[in-house]
């Protein structure tokens, strides 16, 4: 089954030069995945967009041709898009409450296990997601820098709901 992980946004740019989002953007992002019978998280596509309203946002990542997800993670302060999913039979998630217990158990999703392994995988032509886990920091003080990290957070909720799988 496809599962989506959404993050909501709605203002931003891309950058002409770089075709990335500007540093001050807050695209929403629908991230595909599929999970492998050992766990594995397969990130296989992507569709990110700046002032785009969510209907037509949704009809995009539909249009892109692969099975309905068995249900999307969200945001849980994206009401808007969280209602708009459920009015077309797609069930939704809400992300998780702790930022930094959501990260931990995301970091285990990325880091290789015991046996040189990793439990996420992100096809090449995801590349505001590759951008995004690249560009990934903390502040001096440890916290995440909120900035380039929606596709992360994305696939932070997506991680929260399940890590006990």
């Amino acid at each position: 089954p496809v599962l989506w992980a959404c993050d909501d946004g709605y203002h931003g740019a891309l950058d002409g030069q770089t075709w990335q989002y500007t540093a001050d953007s807050s695209p929403r992002v629908f991230l595909l995945v599929q999970e492998r019978a050992d766990g594995t998280l397969v990130v296989f596509d992507e569709s990110y967009a700046c002032m785009t309203l969510s209907e037509a946002h949704i009809e995009r990542v539909q249009a892109l041709g692969y099975a309905e997800p068995e249900f999307a993670v969200v945001d849980s302060a994206a009401a808007e898009l969280r209602g708009r999913l459920q009015s077309i039979g797609i069930g939704t998630y809400g992300k998780p409450q702790s930022i930094d217990e959501s990260i931990k158990v995301t970091r285990r999703f990325l880091a290789p296990d015991a046996n040189g392994l990793r439990r996420v995988l992100v096809h090449p032509r995801c590349v505001h997601l590759r951008y995004e886990l690249a560009s990934y920091r903390n502040d001096d003080k440890g916290q995440p820098i909120d900035m380039v990290n929606h596709g992360p957070d994305a696939l932070r909720y997506l991680a929260w709901k399940l890590r006990l799988s």
